[in-house]
């Protein structure tokens, strides 16, 4: 299982570097130089190995974006049926691949949600999550009146 506080410090560092590389030689090493050179050998070896597991990172995450898009589905029907919710959206990092992290939730916008039954909604949509295994899937709802 991966690291996310460790993935995105080394997302954060590749970032460093990507941007310290296109700059010319010169200013390139005065970015480097600032680190001491155990440091900055640690910073390239964490960037190459992040760089090495990333096809199966990006596969862990595949499976993560399918279930939590299921899981979606379900939530719409849920408040479309039993809340009178006009329309869901699913917005965010779970639409790309690219950006999900094993931490990253499910944000749906909802059309016509009464906001007496906000709260209720949410409970409800955590019961899903819970039924179906995934204890690990927050859900962030919106609605889109009051955002």
């Amino acid at each position: 299982m991966c690291n996310y506080p460790a993935i995105k410090a080394i997302i954060k560092i590749k970032s460093a570097i990507s941007k310290a590389s296109a700059l010319p030689r010169d200013r390139t090493s005065i970015v480097m130089s600032i680190l001491d050179p155990t440091t900055e050998q640690q910073i390239v070896e964490r960037v190459l190995k992040a760089r090495a597991e990333r096809p199966q990172f990006i596969a862990r995450m595949k499976v993560r974006q399918q279930q939590g898009i299921e899981i979606a589905r379900q939530c719409a029907k849920l408040l479309k049926q039993q809340f009178g919710v006009s329309r869901v959206v699913l917005f965010g990092s779970m639409l790309d691949v690219e950006s999900i992290f094993e931490d990253s939730d499910i944000d749906l916008a909802v059309w016509g949600l009464p906001s007496d039954l906000y709260w209720q909604a949410g409970c409800a949509l955590d019961n899903i999550i819970l039924e179906n295994g995934y204890n690990f899937f927050p859900i962030n709802l919106v609605d889109v009146n009051d955002a």
